[in-house]
């Protein structure tokens, strides 16, 4: 095994590394850690030594997810949604777009058309799926409503109350 040590003696987060060991690169390590908050105290050390050579951490992206946004009319465009997303705390939205359907055409007989659902998909970067609203509400042109955000992997509410 590898001797792995930090620049904070005080500080040993190698208690919170489930799995390290090097990649097929050999100077690319990949590391495994516990938790999200585990995650950021490595991070935030910003480099480590391995058998007394100095490496650095890189390529630790934030924890993505992607979101639909249920009931959302054509008329409520992508900007207003996202605004509203953006505003709980910790969340940066990366990318949008729509959900699209393939329907037959009723007029003729093997065609068919590609229409937009009233369903957004919207990437964000945020600590835990905790943290992202189960609805939001939007506001457009004097119209208002309430968007249903789901999540893969994170419990269903009951939104009833």
């Amino acid at each position: 095994m590898a001797h792995i040590s930090y620049p904070n003696p005080n500080h040993n987060p190698m208690s919170e590394v489930e799995a390290i060991g090097p990649t097929n690169e050999g100077k690319v390590w990949s590391i495994t850690i516990q938790s999200v908050a585990a995650r950021h105290r490595f991070v935030a050390a910003g480099y480590f030594f391995v058998r007394s050579r100095r490496a650095v951490v890189a390529g630790a992206p934030q924890n993505r997810f992607v979101l639909r946004l249920h009931w959302v009319p054509y008329q409520a465009p992508m900007a207003t949604i996202t605004t509203e997303l953006q505003k709980s705390p910790g969340l940066k939205v990366m990318s949008a777009n729509f959900e699209t359907a393939t329907l037959d055409s009723r007029a003729s007989v093997g065609v068919r058309h590609t229409v937009r659902t009233l369903v957004q998909i919207v990437a964000v970067e945020c600590l835990s799926p905790s943290t992202l609203p189960h609805v939001i509400t939007w506001r457009h042109e004097g119209k208002t409503g309430q968007a249903l955000v789901t999540v893969r992997g994170r419990p269903a509410t009951c939104l009833r109350c």
